[in-house]
């Protein structure tokens, strides 16, 4: 029989997703683009630094009562690590999902006030 694709490996693959990463005065916008991704199958970390996103899908079980000639949507998984220029408040972070395009606000942390410079008197 002649198959009508052509012949692949199948290992799943660990992709990048495409990331806007705005700077909006006092805290940072990223969107990222998670075709095919549910809420559900998102994590994000962070620290005051930076922000790992990871997502990962896998299909319901397999159906027993039919046979697949060709599969390709077992499991699709990505990563991406966006790195801040300025510290964040990590218990600002909110994040929601809409049609499959994540939204991630987090603010930046307030600058400490720099110390003046104290005299010291010599004894």
């Amino acid at each position: 029989m002649k198959t009508w694709w052509t012949s692949t490996i199948e290992i799943p693959s660990l992709k990048t997703p495409l990331v806007d990463l705005v700077e909006k005065g006092d805290r940072y916008l990223i969107v990222a683009d998670l075709p095919g991704y549910e809420k559900n199958d998102i994590e994000i970390q962070l620290n005051k630094d930076s922000m790992m996103l990871s997502a990962q899908n896998k299909t319901e079980k397999e159906q027993q009562d039919h046979e697949y000639l060709h599969r390709e949507r077992t499991y699709s998984s990505c990563k991406r690590i966006i790195n801040f220029a300025e510290e964040i408040d990590p218990n600002t972070v909110v994040a929601k999902m809409n049609n499959g395009v994540l939204e991630v606000v987090a603010l930046k942390k307030e600058p400490k006030p720099e110390e003046k410079m104290r005299r010291i008197e010599l004894k």
